[in-house]
């Protein structure tokens, strides 16, 4: 009778122990998908968007991030995207000391909180400065002044600053610089005020020379050449 008993007894337990297991249900990921740009391209310093879209039947939020971001990027840590919506993730850009180039980093989109819900993809962050980026180590222009037409050599310092501009020094007696239609090979000054005139500049982009018009309160004032 006891032998039995026990029998009956280890038999009940590993009844109950397979009922458990069996009732105990397997978790399935969150079944999602999302889309998202190849690369973010910058011409020069500053933060752009960039868009995330999650498409899932689930209500649960997805979180989107980015790693292994090279320095001169930096985007948010985490983006709570809703399903079948989409959300940007501002990512801003320091062009200094940073060569033109594609830099590669990583996007993950996951479930909180489920390990087996994790979606990645490469993308690649971008800078790509406009033309005006070549005329960056410039040093040598001319002037002529149309009140004496005398033509001056001067040494100059050019750079590329972090709105995508050409700044020019030492060329005329104030701060140059230059906006760059690349497509027209066409270039324009912001105004400034120098001796209580407004001075502007236009100027066309010829081969790897600039070529400057100078116009103090609208009237012609001289010529300028950046050259090699």
């Amino acid at each position: 009778m006891k032998k039995a008993a026990l029998f009956l007894i280890g038999f009940g337990l590993v009844f109950l122990s397979a009922c458990d297991k069996e009732e105990d249900p397997q978790i399935e990921p969150t079944a999602f998908s999302f889309t998202a740009p190849d690369s973010l391209v910058f011409e020069h310093s500053g933060v752009l968007p960039y868009a995330v879209a999650v498409q899932s039947e689930s209500q649960k939020s997805f979180i989107a991030s980015f790693s292994d971001l090279f320095d001169s990027f930096v985007g948010n840590t985490t983006l709570s995207i809703p399903p079948n919506e989409s959300r940007s993730i501002d990512v801003s850009f320091n062009q200094f000391g940073v060569n033109p180039g594609a830099y590669p980093c990583l996007l993950t989109v996951a479930v909180p909180n489920e390990n087996n819900a994790v979606k990645t993809k490469t993308i690649q962050m971008v800078y790509r400065p406009n033309c005006a980026y070549a005329f960056r180590n410039y040093t040598i222009a001319e002037i002529t002044y149309e009140i004496n037409g005398i033509l001056d050599n001067r040494s100059i310092e050019c750079s590329y600053n972090a709105t995508g501009q050409l700044e020019v020094v030492g060329l005329t007696p104030f701060l140059i610089k230059l906006n760059f239609d690349c497509a027209d090979s066409s270039v324009e000054m912001d105004p400034t005020i120098h001796l209580g005139n407004v001075v502007t500049c236009t100027g066309t982009i010829e081969g790897s020379e600039i070529a400057l018009q100078f116009f103090n309160d609208g009237v012609f004032n001289g010529t300028g050449r950046i050259t090699l």
